[in-house]
């Protein structure tokens, strides 16, 4: 691929600052990023200008921008004053190749969000009201004077995570690993952490944000955020706002292996109504989301199947394509839906199972689908 002239010096340019010294580094790769969409249109809505490439992504931005502002006075209370410009990039171009694995990058110096133009619409809403979420922070703790990193970066991100999951709910299963549950303290987030550990500690911030939020009300965010910004230690505002302590909360999210092993063999040895009784006290006393609701959701839907029970399966079905949604899941939701007699729903999800399904399922679904909703 032949390149212009302006891209072969932004990767000079770019080759160059990686050596200087991280706060330099920053300022250039903030300035080189900048060069690099200076040719792309731009539409600008509420405080908001989108550099795009593609008009049909740039109204996605646009469309969704007034909810995730409301949700945003919500939160914070508080509006950004400087301009956010969003660059939605383009797919094997600068500045697309500086994301890497990344959806988005904020670089908070110059107001500024670059999105992956490749993505699937629902991860570029994703991605768009995770970096926003960003700005109105730092917006905030900047306008009282405060360092941004008062607020440790795990924080940052849980809260910018819990957000944008209000836009898209995007599976947790891809980012659920090892579940390594560790003080926050320890926490590392940046990219010198293996990957996988990296998106998993982005989930457990983010389980840890909606568990707030389920306890003490969205506004906990930001009521903890302008303590910070007010000179509180960020622990003492957390405690104070929580009612916890911060070194213990992480506990919350350990992973219970035992519990749910003897739950599991309850399945075959207790009588079914104690079973669904067990599992659902288990279920109540954990946050939000946790590590192994998947499982419970999956013995619950099995055990409520098995007595032919088709709306708490499903409810407990629907549940778990909050963790997984392969082909199977919406294939299972479809049918349940029409076993609900909800016939509109579950054409919808039996949509989501053709699209979910790689080409090595693609004919078996096509099969299903006329067997279940062509009646063939």
């Amino acid at each position: 691929m032949k390149r212009t002239l302006l891209s072969t010096i932004l990767l000079i340019a770019f080759a160059c600052a990686i050596v200087l010294v991280p706060q330099v580094r920053g300022a250039v790769v903030g300035a080189v990023m900048s060069l690099s969409h200076l040719h792309y249109d731009y539409v600008e809505e509420n405080g908001v200008r989108v550099y795009y490439q593609d008009a049909d992504q740039a109204e996605i931005l646009t469309n969704v921008l007034p909810e995730i502002q409301l949700n945003t006075d919500e939160w914070f209370s508080h509006e950004h004053e400087d301009m956010l410009h969003v660059v939605i990039t383009r797919e094997s171009r600068w500045p697309h190749l500086f994301l890497a694995a990344a959806n988005g990058v904020y670089f908070p110096s110059q107001a500024k969000v670059f999105l992956d133009g490749s993505l699937e619409e629902d991860e570029l809403v994703y991605g768009f009201s995770h970096e926003y979420l960003h700005h109105v922070m730092f917006d905030l703790l900047k306008s009282d004077g405060a360092d941004p990193t008062s607020v440790p970066n795990w924080f940052h991100e849980g809260v910018a995570e819990a957000f944008a999951y209000q836009f898209a709910q995007l599976p947790f299963s891809d980012s659920m690993n090892w579940w390594d549950v560790v003080p926050y303290e320890d926490m590392r987030m940046d990219r010198g952490v293996n990957p996988a550990i990296q998106t998993e500690r982005y989930r457990i911030s983010h389980f840890t944000v909606e568990k707030m939020k389920a306890d003490e009300g969205s506004d906990v965010v930001g009521n903890i955020v302008r303590d910070v910004a007010s000179g509180a230690r960020f622990e003492e505002a957390f405690e104070q706002h929580t009612g916890e302590t911060l070194s213990t909360y992480h506990t919350h999210f350990k992973s219970e292996v035992e519990k749910i092993m003897t739950l599991g063999e309850m399945r075959f040895t207790a009588e079914k109504a104690e079973t669904i009784k067990a599992l659902h006290a288990f279920d109540d006393a954990q946050p939000p989301y946790y590590y192994a609701a998947n499982t419970v959701y999956d013995y619950l839907n099995e055990l409520y199947y098995e007595e032919g029970d088709w709306q708490n399966a499903l409810e407990m079905r629907l549940k778990s394509a909050a963790y997984v949604q392969d082909h199977f899941v919406w294939r299972d939701i479809a049918e349940l839906s029409l076993k609900t007699d909800e016939l509109e729903k579950a054409e919808r999800y039996a949509q989501k199972a053709l699209v979910a399904a790689d080409e090595e399922w693609e004919e078996d679904n096509n099969l299903w689908y006329d067997e279940w909703f062509n009646g063939e």
